[in-house]
């Protein structure tokens, strides 16, 4: 910055000895560099503002029953009964058809899911069960462990649901989840969806925020 910005303010025919010109001028560059940055943090602040999404969720649910379902002693099979998405997904979308619901980029983080399903089946003379679990269909993995689900005696049908937390990670955006029943401990057969409906919504941001006054 040269000389000149000192002698602004200056009165006319007055001038400061060098040195103290020259370290007036390196002042004003520093206030200069100090103010660019503070812009710099602002614009990366308002970018993570923007990007943070206060409220996500959206749901499916099975609005005609019955619908016919299975459970299979080996293995699971995939919960796919629904035929209505009653709640229109933010920062996430529900495939009635596939069952599954896969979240956006930028709403990645812990995410609260809820099933719900009411079963009509056989009756056995003995206890029977079978087991739920959250399975990523893009990666053909299943997410944590199966929940066991007890049959009693002579019971004509099994009510159930279940919520529980997942951290979905920025790198499974995108990818499509869903719920499976089976790995039945006897034949359960004659099974019918008499209700079912998933659920999802979003808790918490989770991940490396920039912190704009430090990083």
């Amino acid at each position: 910055m040269p000389l000149d910005w000192l002698n602004r303010f200056t009165p006319t025919g007055f001038r400061y000895p060098r040195e103290v010109a020259e370290r007036c001028n390196s002042l004003g560059d520093a206030v200069a560099a100090s103010v660019a940055s503070i812009e710099s943090r602002l614009d990366l602040l308002e970018t993570i503002i923007l990007d943070l999404v206060p409220a996500a969720y959206g749901g499916m649910t099975l609005a005609s029953p019955p619908v016919a379902g299975s459970i299979p002693t080996v293995g699971f099979a995939a919960i796919t009964q629904y035929d209505t998405v009653d709640i229109t997904g933010r920062g996430c979308t529900f495939n009635a058809t596939n069952g599954t619901v896969s979240i956006n980029t930028n709403v990645t983080g812990v995410w609260q899911f809820s099933f719900e399903f009411a079963l009509s089946h056989d009756e056995s003379n003995q206890g029977r069960d079978f087991e739920f679990r959250f399975f990523n269909v893009t990666d053909g993995t299943q997410e944590g462990n199966a929940i066991y689900i007890p049959v009693g005696r002579n019971q004509p049908g099994t009510t159930w649901g279940i919520t529980f937390l997942a951290n979905i990670l920025s790198a499974d955006a995108g990818k499509e989840f869903r719920g499976e029943l089976g790995n039945a401990s006897a034949a359960i057969s004659l099974v019918e969806f008499e209700a079912l409906s998933f659920d999802a919504h979003f808790t918490d941001r989770l991940g490396d925020l920039i912190d704009p006054f430090t990083d």
